[in-house]
């Protein structure tokens, strides 16, 4: 077999291996989301202002922080109840549909309907999950590797299934960045010793102004 041979039959090897090996690679994700006990991260979709800071305690406290046009917003909650302030006004109470982040941990209490990370991974173990043929590369220090999640089922005429990108880190498979169809969040800390408290003092009453 020539060079060109050998060079075509490692990179099929690759390539099988890397698809044989996502479920668990996804699948480890998965495990280690359910065992964190916090995340630091960064969101960006459409929202408006752009990107925004999110700490997460496990299960149910989180602070998300984002600039606007009134200076940075600033919302908390625990547990059941959440506060909001801009620049280094008073807090007040807010609904916690005011809290824009999405669930990591199981319990999250402002995404009560929707899937937290650690199902979501579990869930992509379903998909045709695949090793992307770069990297590894470097997201907030850590060694991670790209793969990419579809459907199994072929596209549709109407077009191709939306992919799902993920790095997960290469000594555990921590997920350092996911990317979806209408976000990213880029993974900057997991398990750090994070303190998320309500504040001492609030005064007036729910402001729709706050609201992101």
């Amino acid at each position: 077999m020539g060079s060109r041979g050998v060079r075509l039959t490692v990179g099929l090897t690759a390539l099988v291996v890397g698809a044989c090996g996502g479920d668990r690679a996804v699948g480890t994700a998965a495990a280690f989301v359910k065992g964190a006990r916090s995340v630091r991260l960064r969101v960006d979709d459409r929202s408006p202002g752009g990107g925004r800071k999110v700490e997460i305690v496990c299960p149910d406290r989180v602070r998300v922080t984002a600039e606007t046009t009134s200076g940075q917003l600033e919302v908390v909650a625990v547990g059941d109840q959440a506060f909001g302030r801009t620049g280094d006004g008073g807090w007040i109470e807010v609904p916690l549909s005011f809290v824009n982040a999405p669930a990591i941990c199981s319990g999250a209490t402002w995404r009560p309907d929707g899937p937290d990370l650690g199902a979501l991974l579990e869930a992509m173990t379903k998909l045709a999950v695949s090793e992307q043929p770069i990297g590894p590369r470097s997201v907030n220090g850590v060694a991670c590797q790209d793969w990419e999640a579809r459907d199994q089922a072929p596209a549709s005429d109407q077009g191709a299934s939306a992919a799902i990108l993920m790095c997960l880190g290469t000594a555990d498979k921590r997920p350092m960045q996911i990317t979806l169809p209408d976000a990213t969040w880029t993974f900057a800390e997991w398990n750090a010793d994070l303190t998320i408290e309500p504040p001492l003092a609030v005064a007036g009453e729910p402001a729709a102004a706050v609201q992101p």
